[in-house]
């Protein structure tokens, strides 16, 4: 659909395809040239001539375009032909109001919501997940833990549905209990329920209720973090509040135990109690001292001796929030933390110089994987998870504030700004054609981008189609709804205000639609997406469905001043908290001393030489399905078990694991040297 800009060195832009309906005309960059003239007349003379100026001067002349055009010669980011009457490189500012097409769209998401809501209260209510298809209700552990109600609070309140809002508070106000028996992730905890009953709180006008229950939750929590090192434990007894080594030898994945700091923060400077603060920031001060590979770190952590663990390193599963928290901690606290700009910005130099590939035939930018051992050697293959980094990047550059002409041109951008908003449209664009590609437009888990032809010998339908970019193994087919890649669009359209964000948004809405809608009610998550005429539910919705997938497709529908981006930070399960001002007595960093856990609480190892991952679960599919079914507790079950929190975010690799790598040359020549400023 696209074509590489030939001869030129740096982010390749794309010429657009003409078949390409939802593609709006790209907006150039115009010529500089201006009047010039002398004053050698009268006053009169002068003021016919400034009029005149006034009048057909391109209007891109007073926005800086001509060190724009230095750093498009340099970097190659726009080479695309201007649509008919673009003066500009800077799109409109979006509007607060909102066309009655898209208000009749934002209303379809809203129906699917209530399509969901309804058929969960009736077959499910109260249980922490929906199977729509047997129509029944699961928890994690024996009562449950509120995930579907908690994680859909702020979706309610932003969709406006009073009576749905009250019936869901009255029931975390009266039956919601964290009081029982049972391990839980502390990651999932934390961002859905811990995150969800915050948001809740701030969205509520400040119902104490949520609040209430935020502080017993955190305060149970802390018990994770009670460790020789002060990194936290993957999992909590909720009712003891003592931290539970997790996964293979009692590892901690890096993403887990820095995707916290949003949610703990806030509610330090809600409570004005800072243990919450200190614990969370003391983990990502301790991992910034460790090695990297250009700011990129290992997917595993150790708590005991609090040292990365393994050798991947990902932007996907188990890394992938990390890197996203890190600009969102800078954000949340008013840019007062500029440590994790930097922190942040370290690692995107990281991403440029060993992650970034290009596809063929559509020259499509990727981020792939590697081992630290050998950061030459680059992998195809992609998580739909990396998909929350264009907007992210975006994020970065624009502080949340949008592109306009009048008081944020894009010609205001750093060398580095420019460079990481021209690599997070691309990525976006890359994360759309995940969907456009297949037949069922639909996204799968797990892609591997063919990035040389050898790639294909032996591949038929349906693991690769005619033009694809991209090669979908057997176990990497399905899909859980999830919202990684409306989110990127929702970020790039409040950035710009570009129609394309909001029309691929559409269509990826109308397939959940066709698709993935249960007639009886509810969405379901598919086994295989890679033909339509071969449908098959697994029987699962997840909650991040109604908590991120419909909002940010309500949000990319909706009016721009609802959650306007330089005052929200949107957490990992986008649940959205205001950016607040710190007192300063938070922002000093006295040193954090934690009791460990005593030997027979943690039953864990601590070296790396004891620990063994060969056996750690996810390969296959079937076995994850089939692990979520014994780890789910049945409504009529009537004794409390020990069920351990199921960690949806995570798939860890297809059953055909690609030992093609990315040329290290053709990733050296993705970005190009450093640009002039602007």
């Amino acid at each position: 659909m696209f074509k590489r800009q030939e001869n030129q060195s740096g982010i390749p832009f794309h010429t657009q395809d003409q078949d390409d309906k939802y593609a709006k005309a790209p907006i150039g960059v115009q010529s500089k040239s201006r009047f010039r003239f002398r004053m050698r007349h009268g006053v009169v003379a002068l003021g016919l001539l400034a009029l005149t100026y006034l009048v057909i001067s391109p209007s891109s002349d007073s926005n800086g375009n001509s060190a724009l055009k230095t750093l498009k010669d340099r970097v190659q980011i726009g080479n695309r032909k201007p649509s008919d009457g673009a003066q500009d490189s800077t799109p409109v500012k979006p509007s607060g109001g909102n066309t009655a097409l898209w208000e009749e769209r934002k209303d379809k998401v809203k129906g699917a919501f209530l399509h969901s809501w309804n058929a969960y209260r009736r077959d499910a209510w109260g249980k922490d997940e929906y199977h729509p298809i047997a129509q029944f209700g699961s928890n994690m552990v024996k009562k449950g833990q509120g995930f579907t109600i908690v994680d859909s609070l702020d979706t309610i309140l932003l969709m406006g549905l009073k009576d749905e809002f009250e019936e869901a508070k009255a029931w975390v106000r009266d039956e919601l209990t964290f009081d029982q028996e049972g391990e839980v992730n502390l990651f999932e905890t934390t961002i859905r329920v811990l995150g969800g009953l915050l948001s809740a709180y701030d969205q509520s006008g400040h119902d104490q209720v949520f609040l209430t229950k935020a502080v017993d939750l955190a305060d149970r929590l802390m018990g994770a973090f009670k460790t020789a090192s002060g990194i936290p434990y993957a999992s909590v007894h909720l009712k003891e509040g003592r931290g539970v080594p997790g996964h293979e030898g009692g590892i901690s994945s890096t993403s887990e135990v820095a995707t916290l700091q949003l949610e703990f923060k806030y509610l330090s400077y809600l409570t004005g109690d800072d243990k919450y603060w200190r614990v969370a920031e003391d983990v990502i001060l301790k991992m910034k001292e460790l090695e990297s590979i250009d700011g990129l770190v290992p997917i595993f952590i150790n708590p005991y001796n609090g040292q990365f663990h393994g050798s991947d390193i990902r932007l996907g599963s188990r890394g992938d929030s990390y890197y996203e928290y890190l600009i969102k901690q800078y954000l949340q606290t008013s840019k007062k933390e500029h440590v994790y700009k930097e922190m942040f910005d370290h690692a995107m130099t990281g991403v440029k110089k060993h992650l970034l590939g290009r596809t063929i035939p559509n020259d499509l930018l990727f981020v792939g994987e590697i081992s630290k051992y050998s950061p030459q050697d680059l992998s195809p293959k992609m998580d739909h998870l990396v998909c929350f980094l264009g907007g992210t990047m975006a994020l970065s550059s624009t502080e949340g504030k949008t592109l306009n002409k009048a008081n944020f041109p894009r010609s205001k951008f750093s060398k580095v700004e420019e460079e990481d908003f021209k690599i997070g449209e691309e990525l976006t664009e890359a994360c759309y054609e995940m969907y456009n590609q297949t037949q069922t437009g639909l996204a799968p888990e797990i892609v591997y981008w063919v990035h040389k032809k050898s790639q294909l010998d032996g591949r038929h339908e349906p693991e690769h189609f005619e033009g694809s970019d991209f090669i979908i193994n057997n176990r990497d087919g399905h899909n859980w709804l999830r919202p990684e890649t409306v989110e990127s669009l929702f970020y790039m359209w409040r950035f710009t205000g570009d129609e394309k964000y909001r029309e691929w948004g559409w269509k990826i809405f109308e397939a959940i639609e066709t698709y993935s809608k249960v007639k009886s009610g509810g969405y379901s998550s598919i086994h295989d997406i890679r033909r339509k005429d071969h449908i098959e539910f697994s029987d699962k919705m997840e909650t991040f469905f109604l908590a991120e997938t419909l909002k940010y497709l309500y949000l990319l529908f909706g009016s721009n001043d609802v959650f306007p981006l330089d005052k929200y930070v949107f957490n990992t399960e986008a649940h959205p908290f205001p950016v607040f001002d710190p007192p300063k007595s938070l922002l000093e960093r006295p040193v954090v001393k934690v009791e460990p856990e005593t030997e027979g609480k943690a039953n864990g190892v601590a070296d790396d030489k004891d620990l063994h991952l060969d056996g750690l679960p996810g390969h296959d599919q079937d076995d994850v399905d089939e692990a979520l079914e014994e780890l789910a507790v049945d409504a009529d079950d009537t004794e409390a078990e020990h069920v351990p929190e199921v960690e949806v975010e995570y798939e860890e690799s297809s059953e055909e694991v690609s030992t093609d790598v990315v040329e290290p040359e053709t990733v050296a020549n993705i970005v190009s040297e450093e640009a002039a400023d602007v």
